[in-house]
């Protein structure tokens, strides 16, 4: 199941990448580019954070350093991040500290903190919290 939905969201990415070159001539199919390119990014960030969930067939501990986990979030929400001017910062101590977990259950935790912080920096106001930092 998960390969084949990871195969249509690929078809989904390379189709829209194939409007840009109109998209980016006319400037009704612009708008509607630009909706459908952000929507689906955001859901195929949603998509990619069930990932881990689909190896729970796997159940064996690995060894996950915090560099792993932040490259993981980087890859799920990159593109939210910069679209909402949020820095994601691990400090020194966490990116080389190693743990061994169960990463179908130790992943999720990550990404719904990082996902709640991103909704609640977006409702603040830009002069109540002018840097929008995760740290």
């Amino acid at each position: 199941f998960m390969t084949r939905l990871r195969s249509t969201a690929r078809n989904v990415r390379e189709s829209i990448r194939s409007l840009k070159p109109w998209a980016d001539k006319n400037e009704k199919l612009g708008g509607l580019y630009n909706n459908i390119s952000h929507s689906f990014a955001h859901l195929d960030g949603y998509l990619k954070m069930f990932t881990p969930l689909n190896r729970r067939l796997y159940r064996s501990k690995v060894e996950l350093s915090g560099k792993e986990i932040e490259s993981y979030l980087r890859d799920i929400f990159d593109e939210r991040l910069t679209r909402h001017h949020i820095r994601l910062e691990a400090s020194p101590q966490f990116l080389t500290r190693t743990t061994e977990v169960f990463p179908s259950s130790f992943l999720p935790v990550f990404i719904n903190v990082v996902d709640n912080a991103i909704y609640w920096l977006n409702t603040q106001r830009e002069t109540e919290n002018p840097t929008k930092n995760i740290k």
